[in-house]
């Protein structure tokens, strides 16, 4: 009967997604996704249903930007494991988080996707809490890259909500450390995925990438997983742009915050980036490890 009546509504979404999201029948699609998380069938059927609706960018950008949507949809995008339904929805959700984005590029308001990255980050920081984060997961990006390669958006709106999600001028809590982790562990991923000399790397180191790590991790000194997220980012940007990269970095001083990082204790990705990114300042100009203020004695 779920299945008949998401159906049904997935009909009615693709005939006029605003007569339907007036209804109220998005808040009962949640409700039915909820019901039946572990049914592939059913979730691919929602997923069906918000696609059609997500074409229509009012829609989009309002009901389907909601935080228990995106969670959703977020979740699911995140499912490797499942049926060939359930894999069918993940795809779908990826489709649909990919029109919000869409739509929110072409309207010039601002919002959805800073929401669609922090709860991206969140789910970021229950993968590290799990011990399940794999910074080699690479499907996030490519549901990006599609976009910048249809230029549908470009890397500098994404970069600047990338930026804006970023936890920086939130008061120093338990709650601010778990959302700078998660922060930085999506960003270290997405760079990665990215590759050197990306245009997103680009867009990041001019809207002040390294000041933004440094920052998040000069107001939680002692949380672990923002230490080895920040000097894993670090890493992964410096190597990424070995161009232009290295004095943004030093005018950040980041090395700073990668010294004291390493000084917190013996997790191996620390220590392992932390070696490497010495490494790497090791080789730049004098001048360069002169505004790091590196000390090689």
């Amino acid at each position: 009967e779920t299945l008949k009546a998401l159906r049904a509504l997935s009909s009615l979404a693709y005939k006029d997604a605003g007569a339907v999201a007036e209804t109220g029948a998005i808040h009962q699609l949640l409700r039915l996704a909820r019901l039946h998380e572990s049914s592939g069938m059913v979730q691919q059927a929602a997923m069906k249903t918000v696609c059609h609706l997500a074409f229509e960018p009012t829609v989009a950008l309002g009901e389907l930007s909601r935080p228990e949507m995106l969670k959703l949809l977020v979740s699911l995008r995140r499912e490797k494991g499942g049926s060939g339904a359930g894999i069918e929805a993940g795809k779908l959700a990826g489709e649909a988080l990919a029109r919000i984005v869409a739509a929110e590029a072409e309207s010039g308001e601002a919002g959805s996707v800073v929401a669609i990255f922090q709860t991206e980050a969140a789910m970021e920081l229950e993968a590290l809490r799990a011990g399940k984060f794999k910074s080699e997961d690479a499907s996030f990006y490519v549901l990006l890259s599609r976009l910048l390669e249809s230029e549908l958006v470009d890397s500098t709106f994404l970069a600047e909500r990338l930026l804006a999600a970023a936890p920086v001028l939130a008061p120093s809590s338990q709650a601010a450390a778990d959302g700078s982790a998660g922060w930085l562990a999506l960003l270290r991923r997405l760079v990665l995925a990215a590759g050197r000399n990306s245009a997103l790397s680009s867009a990041l180191l001019l809207g002040g990438i390294f000041a933004t790590v440094a920052a998040l991790m000069s107001s939680h000194v002692k949380n672990l997983h923002v230490q080895t997220q920040g000097v894993a980012s670090l890493f992964i940007l410096v190597d990424s742009m070995r161009r232009s990269g290295p004095s943004a970095f030093a005018e950040a001083s980041a090395l700073k915050r990668v010294e004291t990082a390493m000084d917190l204790g013996t997790d191996e990705d620390l220590q392992m980036f932390g070696c490497r990114l010495l490494a790497l300042v090791l080789e730049w100009p004098v001048a360069v490890q002169e505004t790091c203020e590196l000390d090689v004695d």
